[in-house]
């Protein structure tokens, strides 16, 4: 992109002059800010410096003809940039539209558009003359161009999230901020939300940005909003939420809570109203229709342990992936100083990853890798026998149950037939069996990493190597044949007496079988890809202590960070852009997770046992030499 010429002179001559500036003093100017689409012109003999001022040096008319002539190509580039840009921003609208999420035409927001800009221009030369700190676009204005032009609110804030904040060139989203801004003082409720939200986000890593001036009057809107209400759903309980947020973290626990609570009715209302007409929600304002989910953490936090269930359970009964992996958490139970699965965690955490919580997909792929038959360490209720899962026969002697029994019991839990067991946890009984060997458990493993590392989840990466690396797995993976058949002869203990008297016993020797998914090659390919996350961990860290090269003189906008990266780091910031939520809650984030379980030094061991060299895939750079103990290469 050649350089702006808004400094250059226009016409060129002895004594003229640009808005005051004399030619000379352009002359020196140019020949300090070199332009890097032409050749730096040459410098007279006569040119220097001499007590803070410049010497005069006539323009020669080689320099005037190459001077308008960059003019003139920056004007054409300029119209053609114009033009692409507005295009882009036109399908964006027009797709919105299409979808029904805009009421107004593409053709009255671009107009819009043009007259904010023109109005953000006065509005700059203003402050600049003025010396202002803030920029400041009169009320009444925004409001009279909002109306001549028929838009919403609802309108202006899709429309300026869609087209502009989104969009790649830096001006559109400087516009876009500045509008945003704009709308929040003059009462649009969801610019509020939207700023103060991404403040919130962004406040997780630089605590002062909540602070900010810029802030004061969308925070003023906001706590304006809570304190006198009246608005529809989903407003209210993403406001209540999304203050009740910031007081927390500003320490105003009990004020936080009480917040919480208020939102608690309207958004169980929302969600409830969204699984009737089969919506889901804005995926980017998700983590603030839970209110629930912020309620449980606190009062975890506090040891509140039976007002957290609570808030646990209601966003349960709202199918939210959060509170299903929260309520897998409490259903885990401990025994011998390790963790063992329950069917109330194997559902809840079933839940979560369907739901699409990638945590919870990492932790079945290590259910289905780890735990040997049976499965399941709690006792099966009556109500659901029999199962593969029992430990004694019944009581009143009931026979076996036919393969086609057992097949229409399952049908019950796909809910081909109609069967309502007392607790949804009952049905994994009937399911966690399946799959019964040791090649599908372990393939069933790695679909759930594999659907885990395709939202960038790194410890996924690592798991899924180990599988790959196993040469012989334990035979006991697989489900004993006659329990899966629900022979009369699959009972451990004669009696229910007999299995609470039971005496554990030491484990005996399992036979050991190939692993059905033994693969070395894939494993290398999943350790470099840790070692891609062990980049973008150190990128994050030096970008939050201010120490990267790439911010020197950049914006503090991550994003500027991000365009310089190779798209191997790059990705794994992307489960920020759309799951927020997910990578800060109660048990950590996903920098927690590479740092806290060692990703890095795991997968250096491995490579040291293997005997591995590891490359970058797009350059063939080294990323780590075995028996050296190198530090990976920075990708940037």
């Amino acid at each position: 992109m050649l350089p702006s010429t808004n400094n250059f002179l226009r016409t060129l001559g002895p004594g003229q002059t640009l808005g005051g500036v004399p030619i000379w003093r352009w002359r020196a100017q140019w020949n300090v800010q070199q332009c890097r689409g032409l050749s730096k012109p040459r410098q007279a003999p006569a040119l220097r410096r001499k007590a803070g001022h410049y010497e005069w040096s006539r323009v020669t008319p080689d320099e005037v003809k190459r001077i308008k002539g960059h003019e003139l190509a920056v004007k054409q580039q300029k119209e053609s940039q114009d033009r692409y840009y507005n295009q882009r921003t036109y399908e964006s609208l027009q797709r919105y539209h299409e979808a029904g999420q805009l009421q107004a035409s593409p053709d009255d927001i671009q107009k819009f558009f043009d007259g904010f800009s023109h109005l953000l221009e006065i509005a700059q030369q203003v402050r600049k003359r003025a010396r202002a700190s803030r920029l400041v676009i009169p009320k009444d204005v925004y409001l009279e161009l909002r109306d001549e032009h028929g838009l919403t609110e609802s309108d202006i804030c899709t429309a300026t999230i869609a087209a502009l904040l989104r969009h790649e060139l830096r001006e559109l989203k400087d516009m876009g901020r500045a509008l945003l801004l704009t709308a929040s003082n003059a009462g649009n409720h969801g610019a509020t939300l939207h700023i103060m939200n991404h403040a919130y986000l962004q406040s997780q890593d630089r605590p002062t940005v909540l602070r900010h001036p810029e802030l004061d009057g969308p925070r003023q809107h906001l706590m304006e909003i809570v304190k006198e209400g009246g608005l529809n759903q989903p407003i209210m309980s993403q406001s209540y939420t999304l203050a009740g947020k910031i007081l927390h973290k500003e320490g105003r626990h009990d004020s936080a809570i009480k917040l919480w609570e208020a939102a608690l009715e309207g958004a169980v209302e929302y969600s409830e109203s969204l699984k009737r007409d089969g919506k889901a929600p804005d995926r980017s304002n998700a983590h603030l229709l839970g209110p629930w989910y912020e309620l449980a953490n606190v009062h975890l936090n506090l040891d509140n342990i039976r007002e957290a269930r609570h808030a646990i359970a209601i966003g349960c009964q709202q199918d939210d992936p959060a509170s299903h992996y929260q309520a897998s958490l409490d259903h885990r139970k401990k025994q011998g100083g390790s963790l063992v699965a329950t069917s109330g965690w194997l559902y809840h955490v079933t839940k979560a990853a369907a739901s699409g919580y990638p945590v919870a997909m990492h932790e079945l792929g290590h259910f289905y890798f780890t735990n040997t038959w049976p499965y399941l360490e709690d006792k099966v209720p009556d109500h659901v026998k029999p199962t593969p899962f029992d430990q004694f026969p019944p009581p009143s002697k009931r026979g076996t149950m036919s393969i086609a029994a057992v097949r229409t019991k399952l049908r019950t839990v796909l809910g081909y037939e109609k069967w309502i067991p007392e607790e949804p946890k009952d049905a994994m009984f009937l399911t966690a069996a399946f799959p019964s060997t040791v090649e599908g458990r372990f393939k069933f493993a790695i679909e759930w990493l594999e659907i885990a590392m395709g939202l960038e989840w790194a410890p996924s990466f690592l798991l899924a190597a180990e599988i790959h690396l196993a040469k012989e797995v334990a035979s006991d993976f697989a489900a004993p044949k006659k329990a899966i058949r629900l022979s009369a002869t699959r009972y451990p203990y004669p009696t229910e007496a007999a299995y609470h008297a039971r005496v554990e016993q030491p484990p005996a020797d399992v036979p050991m079988v190939s692993n059905p998914v033994y693969d070395p090659a894939r494993a290398k390919e999943l350790i470099r890809e840790v070692f891609y996350a062990g980049e973008a961990l150190k990128v994050r860290q030096d970008y939050l202590a201010g120490r990267s090269k790439i911010l020197k003189g950049a914006s503090d906008d991550f994003n500027a960070v991000r365009k310089e990266l190779n798209n191997n780091v790059d990705k794994w910031f992307r489960l920020l852009d759309f799951f927020p939520i997910y990578m800060r809650d109660a048990t950590g984030d996903l920098w927690d997770r590479i740092t806290g379980r060692d990703l890095l030094e795991t997968a250096k061991e491995i490579c040291e046992q293997q005997k591995w060299d590891i490359y970058a895939e797009h350059d063939g750079g080294l990323l780590y030499r075995h028996g050296m103990g190198a530090r990976p290469k920075r990708l940037r």
